[in-house]
C-alpha cells in the first residue's frame, strides 16, 4: 500500500519476488528499489523485483536493469505476462 510498507514486509518476512508499483505513497518504487538492493541481509537484497510502471518519468528498461529491477511491465497491466513473470523469478 505504501513504500514503507513494502520495506517493513521484507525487513520482517521471507519474501519469494516484489511486485512493485513504481508511484507508491510517501516513497517511489524506485527508492524503495534501491533500498531493497542496499539490505544487509543478502537473501533480501537479492529478491526479484517486478516493477509495474505507466512508464513514470520516462524511465527506460534499461534504467530499470540498472537498479537491479529484473522484469518491467507497463500498465495497462497484461495479467497473464505478469504470472508469467512472477513464475520465471521464482523458479
Amino acid at each position: 500500500k505504501t513504500g514503507n510498507k513494502v520495506l517493513d514486509t521484507i525487513k520482517d518476512n521471507d519474501i519469494d519476488a516484489i511486485i512493485l508499483d513504481i508511484i507508491l505513497p510517501d516513497a517511489d518504487g524506485i527508492e524503495i528499489a534501491k533500498q531493497v538492493r542496499k539490505l544487509k541481509d543478502g537473501k533480501k537484497s537479492s529478491i526479484p523485483i517486478i516493477a509495474i510502471s505507466g512508464n513514470y518519468k520516462n524511465y527506460t528498461e534499461k534504467d530499470f536493469k540498472e537498479l537491479g529491477i529484473e522484469y518491467y511491465l507497463i500498465k495497462p497491466l497484461d495479467y497473464d505476462k505478469l504470472v508469467g513473470v512472477v513464475q520465471k523469478s521464482v523458479n
